[in-house]
């Protein structure tokens, strides 16, 4: 059976993050966060799909390493409580934590030959896009330059990649490496 959201001014918890909600007020941004996200897309978020994973901070600080955005989102939602993770770490790795989410989360490529399908999926739901926040629809991928297409064909998801190299040298490097990690299947 299914559980009921938790619910603190504006924002619905998943029930699953009861056990680490915890008063808004013991937490505090990062002073040296050089992240400014959106918190107005992130509260449409967590207005639209709950909030569904917590946020991390430094123990001893309470200072935000993990979530600033979600904490201002939770701030102008009017929200009592926060699920919170904390982290005994030292200055230094709470600096690396803080870091690295910011600039790990902006190295990600998107895959467009999966984003679409989703996208037009959603598309054609009551709420559209609303709470991914995508505005619309991202323009479709271009198109690959001349060379080799390779195809990998995975079993279990029967999920299916390509890629495009544009030289025989590229070629080999991915058929040697698929080999080696379908020699261990």
């Amino acid at each position: 059976m299914r559980q009921e959201m938790i619910v603190s001014g504006g924002v619905r918890f998943h029930p699953d993050l009861a056990p680490l909600l915890v008063d808004i007020n013991l937490v505090r941004p990062h002073p040296n966060n050089p992240n400014n996200g959106d918190d107005g897309e992130i509260a449409v978020s967590i207005e639209v799909n709950g909030m569904y994973r917590p946020i991390e901070v430094q123990m001893s600080t309470g200072h935000i390493l993990a979530g600033n955005t979600t904490y201002a989102a939770c701030l102008m939602l009017d929200s009592e409580m926060i699920p919170v993770v904390w982290l005994d770490v030292d200055d230094e790795a709470a600096t690396r934590i803080l870091l690295g989410d910011n600039q790990l989360a902006r190295l990600a490529r998107m895959d467009p030959g999966l984003l679409q399908p989703q996208i037009e999926a959603l598309l054609e739901t009551e709420l559209k896009l609303l709470g991914t926040g995508y505005t619309e629809p991202p323009p479709p991928p271009p198109p690959s330059p001349p060379g080799h297409t390779v195809s990998v064909y995975l079993t279990g998801d029967q999920m299916v990649s390509w890629f495009a190299l544009p030289a025989d040298n590229d070629r080999e490097r991915l058929l040697y490496l698929l080999s080696i990690f379908t020699a261990d299947r």
